[in-house]
């Protein structure tokens, strides 16, 4: 219990503070929302100053009626709840133009912090690619200007996929500026490749069918940045992901990852930056620059590939469904003691010559029976992920 409660109170640690409304100050109103719900964000700009402050969230789901609304009025997107931090900013830093504070912050065309600026969007953006992690395409307009891309994700390579030290380089299959990547930069490149201009810019994410489910932890955590939100499913979607919940042995932490994964559910994704306070309000000038993703729904989805009946062929097939003893992976070297000290268990029961020879032999044949089965069963690639289950 003292171990949850001191999670708890770190996580409530990062939560931005709230302000003391102030009844003279004037209202400021931000709202998004989906298909199925909403959310606001109420900020007040304090009397004789240009700072704002957020004073209270909300969010909660249509009703039916209001369900009816017209697509413009739900267009909007759904805020996720954790903002993704950025960097402190200093008194001077503070403008009323947050596009003053990007362009001075950043260089052209960068959103994000970076201490080599041969790494661009487009080299972290070539990493997924050349490792074929994921299929990219970008649609633009006549100037050339990017309005919205598609990501599929086909592989995540894991600290183990590596066969080398983090830190060192891999080079690129052709050409390119810088010549190569370490472990970290394919780990930033799953961040910076998705900044793009968070006005206009949006991307369409979904994982390849049959993706194998054994993720790094860290991609969980960017999951739980960057993927969609239960919120936004249809109900005939959220029923199916209720029902995959429940039948499912995923752990909770990898049932929503799982569930998106292996359906290949589309949603889209867009960004936008946001200040807050920092810490406490009476530090008043401790602000932050983050960043607010925003996920939503694909409307052009097909729901019908999606149902409980389909889940549960998809569970019994890949022996995730609840009820199935778990697969038992052991190497070779495991494998054969164990089948060692069976043997001279059976041996050392014996009590005449004859009985001992006799074993040997049927245990001879019995043991090639079992080699052959063990040598044409078939693995199945979502059975990598039983490391969850532990």
């Amino acid at each position: 219990i003292k171990e949850k409660s001191s999670r708890i109170k770190k996580l409530v640690k990062k939560l931005p503070c709230l302000g003391i409304p102030d009844p003279n100050a004037d209202l400021i109103i931000e709202t998004d929302a989906s298909d199925i719900g909403y959310g606001g964000v109420l900020k007040q700009k304090l009397p004789n100053s240009s700072k704002e402050q957020v004073v209270k969230y909300h969010s909660g789901i249509w009703h039916p009626s209001q369900q009816k609304y017209s697509t413009v009025k739900k267009e909007i997107l759904s805020i996720k709840p954790e903002l993704l931090p950025i960097m402190t900013l200093e008194p001077y830093m503070i403008k009323e133009n947050l596009k003053d504070l990007i362009a001075h912050i950043f260089p052209k065309s960068f959103h994000y912090l970076s201490n080599d600026f041969s790494k661009s969007q487009r080299f972290y953006e070539f990493i997924l690619v050349d490792t074929d992690s994921t299929e990219i395409t970008h649609n633009k307009d006549d100037q050339g200007n990017i309005l919205f891309s598609k990501i599929k994700i086909m592989n995540i390579l894991s600290p183990q996929d590596w066969d080398q030290s983090l830190f060192d380089s891999k080079s690129f299959s052709r050409s390119f500026n810088p010549t190569g990547y370490t472990y970290y930069d394919y780990i930033d490149a799953w961040y910076n490749t998705l900044y793009i201009n968070p006005e206009k810019h949006s991307w369409f994410v979904w994982f390849k069918k049959g993706i194998p489910l054994k993720f790094p932890k860290w991609f969980i955590k960017w999951f739980y940045h960057f993927g969609p939100l239960p919120e936004i499913f249809p109900q005939q979607v959220t029923d199916v992901y209720n029902y995959f919940k429940e039948s499912s042995t995923f752990v909770l932490g990898y049932r929503m990852i799982s569930f998106v994964a292996s359906q290949s559910i589309t949603w889209i994704l867009a960004w936008d930056y946001m200040i807050i306070s920092q810490y406490e309000s009476e530090i008043t000038d401790m602000k932050m620059l983050t960043r607010k993703i925003k996920v939503k729904w694909w409307r052009k989805f097909n729901i019908e590939l999606i149902s409980k009946a389909k889940i549960s062929e998809w569970l019994k097939n890949n022996k995730a469904r609840k009820g199935l003893p778990p697969k038992l992976e052991l190497n070779k070297e495991s494998l054969f003691l164990m089948e060692k000290q069976r043997l001279m268990a059976e041996l050392a029961a014996s009590t005449t010559a004859e009985e001992f020879y006799n074993k040997a032999r049927s245990l001879q044949g019995g043991s090639s029976q079992r080699e052959s089965d063990e040598g044409s069963s078939q693995s199945n690639p979502y059975l990598r992920n039983e490391d969850m289950f532990d």
